[in-house]
Protein backbone atom coordinates (compact mmCIF):
# COMPACT_ATOMS: atom_id res chain seq x y z
CA UNK A 1 0.00 0.00 0.00
CA UNK A 2 1.62 2.94 -1.57
CA UNK A 3 0.23 5.72 1.40
CA UNK A 4 0.95 3.24 4.14
CA UNK A 5 3.90 3.08 2.91
CA UNK A 6 4.62 6.62 3.18
CA UNK A 7 3.13 7.17 6.56
CA UNK A 8 5.71 4.65 7.64
CA UNK A 9 8.84 6.91 6.70
CA UNK A 10 10.35 8.41 9.48
CA UNK A 11 13.90 9.45 7.86
CA UNK A 12 14.58 13.37 6.87
CA UNK A 13 13.39 13.17 3.07
CA UNK A 14 14.39 15.40 0.35
CA UNK A 15 12.01 15.50 -3.14
CA UNK A 16 14.18 16.75 -5.49
CA UNK A 17 12.66 16.83 -9.34
CA UNK A 18 13.88 18.42 -12.68
CA UNK A 19 12.00 20.96 -14.06
CA UNK A 20 8.16 19.96 -15.00
CA UNK A 21 9.39 20.90 -18.76
CA UNK A 22 12.19 18.53 -18.84
CA UNK A 23 11.37 15.28 -17.11
CA UNK A 24 10.14 13.39 -20.01
CA UNK A 25 10.22 10.29 -17.52
CA UNK A 26 7.77 10.84 -14.05
CA UNK A 27 5.60 13.77 -14.01
CA UNK A 28 7.17 15.77 -11.45
CA UNK A 29 3.45 16.33 -10.08
CA UNK A 30 3.41 12.58 -9.61
CA UNK A 31 7.12 12.76 -7.76
CA UNK A 32 5.86 15.96 -5.37
CA UNK A 33 3.50 13.94 -4.28
CA UNK A 34 5.56 12.51 -1.90
CA UNK A 35 6.02 15.95 0.30
CA UNK A 36 1.90 15.54 0.82
CA UNK A 37 2.69 11.53 2.00
CA UNK A 38 5.69 11.73 3.87
CA UNK A 39 5.58 13.76 6.84
CA UNK A 40 8.20 16.76 7.27
CA UNK A 41 9.35 15.97 3.19
CA UNK A 42 10.63 18.58 1.46
CA UNK A 43 10.98 19.61 -2.03
CA UNK A 44 13.45 21.10 -4.40
CA UNK A 45 13.62 21.74 -7.68
CA UNK A 46 17.31 21.18 -9.89
CA UNK A 47 16.68 23.90 -12.65
CA UNK A 48 17.35 23.38 -16.24
CA UNK A 49 17.57 19.46 -16.18
CA UNK A 50 14.74 16.66 -16.20
CA UNK A 51 14.80 13.39 -14.46
CA UNK A 52 18.38 12.97 -14.28
CA UNK A 53 19.85 15.75 -12.96
CA UNK A 54 22.65 13.94 -10.65
CA UNK A 55 24.14 13.11 -14.37
CA UNK A 56 22.97 16.09 -15.82
CA UNK A 57 24.26 18.73 -13.53
CA UNK A 58 26.04 16.96 -10.66
CA UNK A 59 27.85 19.66 -8.84
CA UNK A 60 24.47 21.40 -8.69
CA UNK A 61 22.48 18.49 -7.47
CA UNK A 62 25.77 17.72 -4.51
CA UNK A 63 25.03 21.30 -3.45
CA UNK A 64 21.30 20.65 -3.44
CA UNK A 65 21.64 17.28 -1.66
CA UNK A 66 25.06 17.85 0.31
CA UNK A 67 23.79 19.98 2.91
CA UNK A 68 20.36 18.09 3.58
CA UNK A 69 22.14 15.20 4.33
CA UNK A 70 24.59 17.41 7.03
CA UNK A 71 21.20 18.55 8.62
CA UNK A 72 19.81 15.20 8.54
CA UNK A 73 22.96 13.63 10.13
CA UNK A 74 23.41 16.38 13.03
Amino acid sequence: DFEADCRRVTAPTLVLTGEPGLDRVVPVASTRSYTDRIAGARHATLERTGHIGLVTRPDRFAEMVGPFVARAAA
